[in-house]
Formats: structure tokens, sequence, C-alpha cells
């Protein structure tokens, strides 16, 4: 009953990673439909979808296994069997993740320690190898307009620019101004991930300029103008705003992100004081978030000899 319970657990895991990737790669066809309303609906439906699975999975091994699903033994085995069949998958942490929203559904986040769910992770989340590059890298090689254009061109919209000739000439001249004169000294790199990040009524195409052991960020927001075209709002290369952009105060990106580890990797490259759990947060996986923030918590804990205040709260006007 074990196995089952953790392959049922796994199924309900698979469901949802794939109905969040196909929620989300539908966000480029509302951008370029100016479909505002309707991106913002598919953003709370993208939330509520996996509450709804958790609980569901929830319901069912409740269902199945009756008063068993309380002893703690039986847990132990559930999770043996589930870190088992994760152990090659490329986004086992979010899977991970998974496994203890269904346990803490059924347990009232009740008997939170390592033996029983995944307080800490299982294994390392590395697969770089094993994935194709998430990025494409373009290199400085005639003119700062040459390569803006072929960076924008990189991307398959399906719409047209507005203006495509003074996009790629408001770029040029942005990164002699303010990008190559901090990244001299060597041959100019930039490398940009391939799935674009949409929000609101934005689509941003996110990299990274490199030179040497030197590393800035590279973002180019994309707007529609409504009238089916598209411009490019600015350039923006200074770690500081792009912080802002992926703050926890913004509402959070459609990104298509077979593999979050990996994007989140790179992310963290040009925004290092983001913590590894705003990032997720930032892309829609805030349940992992949460685990992530956690577990720098415990860590946190075992260096520290930080006392807990008791936070008084006043009534007073």
């Amino acid at each position: 009953m074990e196995k089952k319970v953790a392959q049922h657990i796994l199924n309900g895991f698979d469901e949802y990673f794939a109905t969040f990737l196909e929620m989300t790669r539908k966000a480029k066809g509302r951008f370029e439909a100016a479909d505002w309303q309707g991106a913002q609906r598919a953003l709370e439906k993208r939330l509520l979808m996996r509450k709804k699975i958790v609980k569901r999975v929830k319901r069912e091994i409740v269902e199945q296994v009756g008063e068993q699903v309380r002893q703690v033994s039986f847990w132990q085995q559930v999770k043996v069997f589930y870190t088992i069949m994760i152990s090659d998958y490329c986004n086992n942490d979010i899977a991970e993740t998974f496994f203890n929203s269904v346990f803490c559904k059924i347990f009232h986040h009740t008997q939170i320690n390592n033996d029983l769910i995944f307080v800490s992770p299982a294994q390392q989340y590395n697969y770089v190898q094993i994935h194709e590059p998430i990025h494409n890298t373009f290199y400085l090689s005639e003119s700062p307009e040459k390569l803006a254009k072929e960076i924008l061109l990189s991307y398959d919209f399906s719409i047209p620019y507005e203006n495509l000739d003074l996009d790629v000439h408001l770029i040029g001249n942005a990164m002699r101004r303010h990008l190559l004169p901090r990244m001299e000294g060597g041959q100019l790199s930039i490398e940009m991930l391939k799935s674009v990040f949409y929000r609101n009524k934005g689509a941003y195409l996110v990299g990274r300029a490199v030179c040497g052991n030197k590393t800035l960020p590279f973002l180019l927001p994309v707007l529609n103008n409504e009238h089916h075209a598209l411009y490019v709002d600015t350039l923006i290369i200074e770690p500081n705003e792009v912080s802002v952009i992926f703050s926890f105060t913004r509402s959070y990106f459609m990104v298509d992100t077979p593999v979050p580890s990996l994007v989140v990797q790179f992310l963290k490259t040009i925004i290092k004081e983001k913590s590894i759990s705003e990032i997720y947060n930032s892309i829609g996986f805030n349940k992992h978030g949460k685990t992530e923030f956690y577990r720098d918590f415990l860590a946190h804990l075992d260096n520290s000899v930080d006392k807990f205040v008791i936070a008084l709260v006043s009534r007073e006007w």
C-alpha cells in the first residue's frame, strides 16, 4: 500500500506540473492578443489549480488507506518509495514540495520532520549537464545594433515590431552609453534565456551581459501597443532595478520552465541579493518558495544564537 500511495502522489504531481506548463505556455498568445483580462484570470486559475489537485489527492489517499493514513511508520515507507520514484526527475525539487503539501494536508501541518517529509532535499538539484542550454549566447562582433537585432529576432513572436529599426537603434545607443564602459577588457557576450517572462502587459526578455568575470543583467521589457505590434520599452542593466522587477510585491511571472531549478540558478547570477525562495516565488512556484524559505530559516537557527522575541501588538490608534 505504501508504494501505491507514493505512486498516487507522484501521479498527482505529474498532473499538476503538466497543467502548470500548459497554462503557462498560453501566456504568449494572450500577450500577442493583448488579452489582459484573460492573463489575469489565467494567473488566478493557475494558483487555484494546485490547491484543487492537492486536496483531491489527499482525499483519495484517505479513502484508500483508512486509519493507517495516520501512522508515522506508514509515511516513513511512503517517503522512501517516493524518493526512489523521483530520483531521475529533472524537477524533483518541485516534486518533493508537492509531497510535503499532500502530507501537511493530511496532518494539518503537524509531524514536520525529515523522516516523514522533505524538510531537507533528498538529493542535489543539478541537471545542467543532461539538458540543452536554457539560454542563447550572442557575441558583440560588429556593432551593438547588430547584436540587439539578433537578440530581438531570436524570439518567436507572431506579431511584428512596430519599428524594429528604432528599437535596435535605441538599444544600441543605451549599450554604448551604459553597458560597454562597464564591460571593457574582453569579449562581450549576451546570454538570453530562451523563455519569455510574461506578466501583466509586459513580456520580459531576460539575460545577462558577460565579459571575463564581470556580469550584469540584460533585460528588455517588450510591450504590445494593442494594435498588433510590439515595441521595446527600455534596457535594464542595473541589479537593483532587476531586483524590484522580481520582488515579492509583484505578481508572478508566466514563464515556460520545464526545469525550474535551472532558471532559478540563472536568475541568481543577475540578482545575487535575492534568496532562492524569492526567485521561485517570482516564477510561480510559491509553495516551493516556502520550502526553500523554511530550509534557510532552519539553517539560520543552526548557526545563530539569536533569541526569539514575542511581538506585542498595540491596539492603540
